[in-house]
Parts: structure tokens; sequence; C-alpha cells
């Protein structure tokens, strides 16, 4: 175990490391799934299934043992080294026998209603239930590695799902399979994701715990115990979103026959940024925050929760203006070719968009709810968790069997949704002064931002003849689908988009943005700039 304080944010480059190869891995795979299957019923089933399969694993996988691990596991570090690897093993093999007895039953509702004798989305699922077991061992070994500031290892473990799953896709292709072979790849990816962290995870904990020990856990100890109340409610809270998640992909179908598609392709996309700085900021901060509670420093709390969100907004607002103005470009560049229609790139482009609006809230929400977690105040945000789900689905209602939306009503409901969850947690918060410092960047940031994505919509149009322009004025656009034209206008726009972006910065000194020219040549430091 690493005994050594680090910056809480020196992680943060780590995950990105991690999490930008797994990302771009993912882009491999994505571009696979859309060459092999382009935008079909089939490929639309599987994605339905893939997504109320993935339901369980943040029920009983990362983010929920996130919340409830880490608390208790470095408050047992600062006491007892012994004690904090014990822990670990207690809640490995726990949480092992709670996934076994969750597949007994669900195996059981199966045969009692059945679910799943033909092929079709519950088919599918029984076919990927055996990774649940994967996913929650692989949530918490994460989980255990990110308290020891192992964050390059759980961040680019999902790189081996990626591989497996790519090269199912291509093997079904060639073979002529169908999307039932490929729900297997999905089990054997997670079996791979989950040894790829636990064989190190061992070794860390080899000098506290002997081999015989391993063979004599303590299931549910008293230690475990105590996680009960806290991992409840952070099932109730994450779970609401999952549940909704899941939802939206129903929603989404029955909108749209090919909407699951639209939406799996577009949050994909939009989720890059998120998972690459948002999700990896959000994940560094938590221990550290943790400790400060334990330290009972109230001072160092609050600086290192109003430092992520300045480095939250130094990404993430540009981010969501850069999907404004090269989301286009970048779906007919990646996905516009095969089987994947001129329609199917229009209707991705558009959820894209919607989500891209979201962003910044999204991340927000994450690195607020860890504030109350580092406190151990499970309950409010698990309160505004099930009050934005239960908005989203009542917007997702209005928008579609009122207005009769298609796909991307879905996108608009979770975006205002998103907000909803942000505004209420910052509310509670309110006693720290973060509005008086995050107010004056955000809007730096975000002029910046916005300039820079209406000069790369206005050069592209009037230069390039780009059709997003058109996109915004409500017209009828089509892509090219010549390669050459993808990459020159996607490289031209982005390069337009960026330049400017960093010259603005610069000129006016938002270091948040420019920060992040110097992410990769400066050492981590215990300072925390104030921006």
């Amino acid at each position: 175990m690493v005994p050594n304080e680090m910056s809480s944010f020196g992680g943060v480059k780590k995950f990105f490391a991690g999490t930008f190869l797994s990302r771009i891995s993912g882009f491999v795979r994505d571009v696979a799934l859309a060459y092999c299957f382009g935008a079909g019923v089939e490929i639309a089933l599987f994605m339905v299934a893939y997504r109320m399969a993935n339901l369980f694993r943040r029920l009983i996988g990362e983010s929920t043992l996130h919340a409830s691990f880490i608390p208790h596991y470095e408050l047992l570090k600062k006491n007892d080294l012994k004690k904090a690897a014990l822990f670990y093993r207690d809640t490995l093999f726990s949480f092992l026998i709670i996934v076994l007895m969750l597949l007994f039953i669900l195996e059981a509702v199966r045969v009692f209603f059945h679910l799943g004798q033909e092929t079709g989305v519950f088919s599918l699922m029984r076919l990927m239930f055996p990774s649940l077991i994967f996913m929650a061992l692989f949530g918490i070994s994460s989980a255990f590695l990110q308290c020891e500031r192992r964050f390059f290892l759980p961040a680019v473990a999902p790189l081996f799902f990626n591989v497996a799953l790519t090269i199912g896709a291509f093997v079904i292709y060639f073979f002529k399979g169908s999307v039932q072979e490929l729900s297997l790849f999905v089990v054997l990816g997670f079996f791979v994701q989950w040894l790829f962290i636990s064989i190190p995870s061992f070794q860390m904990v080899r000098p506290y715990i002997s081999y015989k020990e391993w063979l004599r856990p303590m299931v549910f100890s008293p230690e475990i115990k105590k996680m009960i109340h806290p991992c409840l409610l952070s099932i109730i809270g994450i779970g609401a979103v999952q549940i909704n998640s899941a939802i939206d992909a129903l929603f989404a179908k029955y909108a749209d026959a090919l909407g699951p598609v639209y939406l799996w392709y577009s949050i994909r996309l939009a989720q890059l940024p998120m998972a690459l700085f948002g999700v990896a900021i959000a994940t560094a901060v938590f221990p550290a925050l943790c400790r400060s509670v334990l330290l009972e420093d109230g001072g160092e709390f609050e600086r290192k929760l109003v430092a992520s969100l300045q480095r939250m907004i130094g990404i993430m607002i540009p981010a969501t203006f850069a999907i404004f103005a090269l989301g286009g470009v970048s779906v007919n560049l990646l996905f516009g070719r095969g089987e994947f229609s001129s329609v199917a790139v229009y209707e991705t482009f558009h959820c894209l968009i919607v989500y891209g609006a979201g962003l910044f809230f999204l991340v927000a929400t994450l690195i607020f709810s860890n504030a109350f977690y580092a406190k151990k105040n499970y309950f409010f945000p698990t309160i505004a968790s099930v009050a934005s789900v239960l908005l989203n689905l009542a917007l997702n209602a209005l928008f579609i069997f009122y207005f009769h939306g298609k796909a991307a009503s879905v996108a608009y409901a979770t975006t205002i949704s998103a907000v909803f969850q942000t505004g209420l947690l910052f509310w509670r918060l309110q006693r720290y002064p973060i509005a008086t410092i995050i107010i004056p960047l955000l809007r730096k940031v975000f002029f910046i931002s916005l300039f820079s994505a209406l000069l790369a919509l206005l050069l592209g149009h009037y230069c390039l003849k780009d059709p997003t322009w058109a996109f915004f004025g409500n017209e009828e656009i089509e892509y090219g689908r010549s390669f050459s034209q993808q990459i020159g206008h996607f490289s031209c726009m982005t390069g337009i988009f960026f330049l400017s972006l960093f010259s603005l910065a610069k000129i006016f000194h938002v270091h948040a943005i420019t920060q992040w020219l110097e992410f990769f040549s400066k050492k981590d430091k215990e300072k925390i700039q104030v921006m």
C-alpha cells in the first residue's frame, strides 16, 4: 500500500492517460460495430439489452461501491493498514455472494415469467448476466486502487473489454453470426477487464494478508455491515439514475425503431470529454476530500472542492461548444461509412449536441455528490437523484407521447434533468463560497468558447461548404461520404476552434483553459492554484 500523500490532482494525469487509451479503444469498438452492423434493428436490440444489463453494473458495480467503499477504507487505513486490507478482502467475498444470489433470483424470475425464450432483448440480457460477477469485483478492486493512488490501472482496464467486443464484432461479421454471439464477447470482455486489475490489487495487499487468511474471509463482517446503509442509499440514488438511463433506451425505441442506435453513438462521443477529464477530476478528488474530512480540515476540503470545479469548468465548457461546432464532422468522420447511413449521421448529431449541452451539469453533479459522500451524507444526493429521475421520466413521457418527438427527445429530457439535479446539489452547498469564485471564471470561459465555436462554424460554412451551420438553421443537411472530405473538414474546423480557444485564453489570462496545454509537461504539485 502507498503510505505517502500525493496531490489530490496528481492522479488526474494518470487517470487521463488510462482513460484516453480506453476511450480510443472504445471508439475503435464503436466504429467496428457501426461498420459491421450499421443502424439496423438487430444491433438496436443489442444496445437496449446492453443498457439494461449495464443497469445492474451501476447498481452493484463501480459508482455504488466507490461511494460507500472509499470513505470506510480511508478511515480504516488511517488507523491500521492490515484492517484496511482485510476490509478489502471481506468486501470482495461479500459482494461475490450478493451477485451470485442476484443471478439466481434473476434466473428464477426469467423461468417463472417465461422471459428470454425467443430472440430479443431479454434473451440477449440473459447471455450478458454472468458478466455481473466480474463487474462487481472490478468495481471493488478499482475503488481499492484509487484509494492507493493507482489511478492508471482501473482507468485503462476497459481497453480489454473494448478489444474483446471489437474482435467479436468482426468475427461475427465475417462468419455471418448474430448479436447473440456478441453478447458472449461482452462476458469475456468484462472477465479480462477484471483480471487485469485483480492481480496488482492482490499483490498490494499480500504483505498484510497471508494466503491462508485470503481463504478465511469474514463474509458480511461488522465493517461490511457499516457499509450497508450508505450502500443502500447509493443504490437508490445511483440506481435511480441508471434505471432512468435504461428506460431512456426503451423510450428511444418507442419513438424510433433505430433510436437506441442514435443514442448509443451520440452518448459515446458526448462522454469522451466527460470520461477523460470530468470523471478523472471527480474520481481523483474524492479520496482527497475524504481525507480532509477525517483530518477535520474544513479549509482544505473547501479548497479542493473549489479547485476541482475550476479545473472542470476549464474543460467542460469548451468541450460543450466543441461538440456544437465539431460534432457533425466528428460523427461523419467516425461512423459515416459502410452500413451507417446519412440519416443516421444526422440523427446521431442531433442527439449529440443535446447531450453536449448537459456535459457541464453532469460533471458538476459528480463533484458535488462526492463532496456529500466524503462527509458521509448520502441522503440528500439520493433525494436529488430520485427527484431528477422523476422529472426525466415525466419529460420523456411528455416529449414522446404528447409531442411525438423522436430519439433526440430523450436527450433533451436527460439534459434538463441534469440541470435540475445540479441546481439542487449546489443550493445545498451554498454555505461554501463557491459561486463568488467560479461564476466570474465561468463567464470568461463561456464567451471565449462561444466565440471559438462561431468562428469554426462560419469559416467551415463559407470556406469548406460544411453543412453544420445550416443544421442550426433547422435545415435538412447531408454530410459528404468521401473520406478525404470527412478528414479535411474535421481537421480544418478542429484546428480553427482550438487555435482560437487557446489564443484567446492566453490573451485574457484564463488559466483554467491554458492549464490543459501544460497538462503533460508540468509535474504534479501539492499547490492547487485558485484561478
